[in-house]
């Protein structure tokens, strides 16, 4: 088994750590999205439990924007933090997107296999986690989840957020108050965090 890498991004020396089957590299050349679980903690990590353990919604966005899964769970954890029921509780969307385990892991799996060889990017290591434990079927027998997409563990990386980079997703919301009045929905912290990564990679201008 490989030790994690340590990508560094060319633009600014942004340092990555992942755990991956595949040589190290200066940056992901694909990636499938930018994960942000939500769910308790103030700045930045939203989950609902004050140990991170219990997801609320998962987003997930990818490099063009183009493509976004985003669920959360039903039912909901039964005991937020006062951060979750405050804050984060109040954004969530419900309705279709409010999903059982099963359909909720089954939709995840799906999303991910359509690019398989792709990289999915998170800031903190609890989101990873996360997502694993969602794709695993949050605890379920494999008998519950026989209608879902075979497990196959994605190409995960953790990113190096740094001082620079956190800048650039405040930047962000600053220049989208629309966003900003809604920060902590999981959907709209992947969207910033992607924008921050691109311009932190030198795919964007940084006057995003």
């Amino acid at each position: 088994r490989r030790q994690p890498h340590v990508l560094t991004s060319p633009a600014i020396g942004t340092k990555v750590s992942t755990a991956l089957n595949s040589p190290a590299r200066h940056e992901p050349e694909r990636w499938l999205g930018i994960l942000r679980n939500a769910g308790p903690a103030s700045q930045e990590y939203a989950w609902a439990d004050a140990n991170a353990k219990d997801l609320v919604s998962l987003a997930l966005v990818s490099d063009d924007g183009r493509r976004c899964f985003y669920a959360e769970r039903d039912p909901l954890p039964t005991s937020p933090t006062e951060f979750v029921t405050r804050v984060v509780y109040p954004l969530l969307e419900r309705g279709a997107v409010a999903l059982g385990d099963v359909a909720f892991c089954c939709g995840l799996r799906a999303f991910i296999a359509e690019d398989p060889e792709a990289f999915v990017l998170f800031d903190h290591a609890h989101d990873g986690e996360l997502l694993l434990h969602a794709l695993a079927g949050f605890g379920l027998s494999q008998d519950d989840l026989v209608t879902c997409v075979p497990y196959a563990r994605p190409n995960i990386t953790l990113m190096h957020r740094d001082y620079a980079m956190t800048q650039l997703m405040e930047s962000w919301f600053v220049s989208h108050p629309e966003e900003k009045a809604r920060r902590h929905h999981a959907r709209v912290d992947a969207h910033a965090l992607r924008m921050a990564f691109l311009a932190i990679t030198g795919r964007i201008d940084a006057n995003m």
